[in-house]
């Protein structure tokens, strides 16, 4: 057993990564199957659902858009891009598309994490193996979409995923783009990537305000590093810089955010809010390293440990880079914090979660770089006379326990529900969502029965635990009940009494 452990290339648990994850991720892609429009999927995008109805055409339905997006700009939040992008729900068109929610959502930021993470390890970091980042990569990937707090905001709803998980995944490409502006050798490249970045920043800068502080941050930190290190690209990282913050000042200066800050409770001043951030990152900090998490942590540790090892990075900053990603953390709790005095609204935790995640990996590689280069013992021993081919033997059958026990945790969890991926394929399994999408289809066409004003449903008998439990209520002054209503030019819609 022994020497075959030690066979396993760097390749092979490449692939089985590789599998791991999209093993993972199929279940829940499949239940997208079975989803539907919820909550202000309706109100957001009512003007364009009856323009579509009226004329057919999609680029009235995209004027219209348009035109909700100014409305909304002035009446209620400058968030112009989200706005936009949420009263073009796909389901307007064709109700029952809202499988591709889940396709639209785990594909864009699993594309832009994985290849922001491929700059900051390969580029930043300097770490070597060919095969080395796309374990990391596909692990970090299998780790966070089956662990993640909220998936029927985060992948299912459209509205609530758009606005976060979406906006998030076009942040994390932002700085990819500005990333490869600073890497690249090419005067060509990095004109290219300035012009991505720079229509990328023009769309973040008009999604939620937690992103937008994210991002501003950051690149500020690489206008800094790139005006002390390479002045001759300063240009083409400050010009993405300008469209985003020009951008996100059009958001955040919106008349509409007045109003509807007035109609929520005032939050924290600015320093409580700043001093509750920095409590508060600790504490979901915590409450999100599981035992999953401790356990895909282990199975990357010694493949980090070899691809950092021969890195030409200096890594001579650990503390402050430790420090830097916490406050970074600490920051997305701050908007809330200010404007509502809350925290731990499920669609926001999802993305301070993911980068939570991304930031422990990065400063794990980063230790572990600053570890191999700077510690006499490893400087002895660590490269020379076989040691390289001892820390492989012995890194290899770590990770080959930690990936066994890591696919017993996740195949026979008691609770079934809590691993996202196992909870979608129970659902499908029982048919708890066969059943629930059928209800809805059956409810739909009372919605569209111009013969019924008044539109009484009744209770659904089965629902996916991922699928939002927010439903119809017996008020019919309900503010979901009043979305229906007049998406549907009803009356009245109710749900019957349990």
């Amino acid at each position: 057993m022994h020497s075959l452990i030690r066979k396993i290339s760097e390749k092979q648990f490449m692939w089985f990564a590789v599998v791991l994850f999209i093993g993972s991720i199929v279940p829940i892609l499949l239940l997208g199957r079975y989803n539907v429009m919820r909550a202000d999927d309706y109100s957001y995008g009512l003007e364009v659902y009856d323009t579509w109805i009226k004329t057919g055409s999609f680029w009235e339905a995209v004027k219209c858009a348009a035109e909700h997006t100014k409305k909304f700009y002035f009446s209620w939040q400058g968030t112009y891009a989200s706005c936009f992008l949420m009263s073009m729900c796909p389901m307007h068109f064709n109700f029952e598309c809202a499988f591709v929610v889940p396709l639209i959502m785990i594909g864009s930021l699993s594309t832009a994490i994985y290849l922001l993470g491929q700059q900051v390890f390969v580029k930043w970091l300097g770490m070597r193996g060919k095969y080395s980042y796309p374990y990391i990569g596909c692990m970090f990937l299998f780790l966070f979409w089956q662990v993640l707090c909220a998936p029927s905001e985060g992948i299912y709803w459209y509205n609530g995923a758009l606005h976060y998980v979406f906006m998030q995944a076009f942040m994390f490409l932002m700085l990819t783009a500005v990333s490869g502006i600073i890497w690249t050798d090419s005067k060509r490249n990095a004109v290219i990537w300035c012009i991505l970045a720079s229509l990328d920043g023009l769309l973040v800068g008009g999604g939620n305000l937690v992103t937008g502080l994210q991002a501003q941050i950051m690149l500020i930190l690489l206008l800094l590093y790139t005006f002390l290190r390479n002045r001759k690209k300063i240009i083409y990282v400050a010009i993405p810089s300008f469209c985003f913050t020009a951008g996100f000042l059009v958001n955040i200066l919106a008349p509409g955010n007045m109003a509807r800050g007035s109609g929520f409770g005032g939050g924290y001043g600015v320093i409580e809010s700043i001093m509750l951030s920095f409590y508060n990152a600790m504490v979901y900090m915590g409450e999100w390293t599981s035992l999953m998490v401790i356990l895909v942590w282990l199975s990357v540790v010694p493949v980090m440990w070899c691809a950092v090892r021969d890195s030409q990075k200096q890594f001579r900053y650990p503390g402050l880079v430790t420090l830097g990603i916490y406050c970074i953390i600490s920051a997305m709790f701050t908007p809330t914090l200010f404007a509502l005095g809350e925290v731990g609204i499920l669609r926001i935790n999802n993305i301070i979660q993911l980068v939570y995640y991304f930031g422990l990996f990065s400063v794990t590689a980063y230790w572990l770089g600053w570890i191999t280069h700077k510690t006499k013992y490893v400087q002895k021993y660590g490269v020379v006379d076989g040691a390289k081919d001892k820390v492989r033997q012995h890194g290899n059958a770590i990770v080959v326990v930690v990936l066994a026990a890591i696919v017993m945790v996740w195949v026979f969890t008691v609770d079934k529900n809590t691993y996202t991926g196992i909870s979608a394929l129970r659902s499908i399994v029982k048919g708890d969502a066969e059943t629930f999408y059928e209800e809805e289809m059956e409810r739909r066409e009372m919605f569209l029965d111009d013969g019924m004003s008044y539109v009484i449903v009744d209770v659904h008998t089965a629902r996916p635990h991922l699928f939002s439990d927010i439903d119809l209520s017996w008020d019919a002054d309900y503010w979901i009940n009043q979305s229906v209503t007049h998406y549907y030019h009803k009356k009245k819609v109710v749900r019957r009494v349990e």
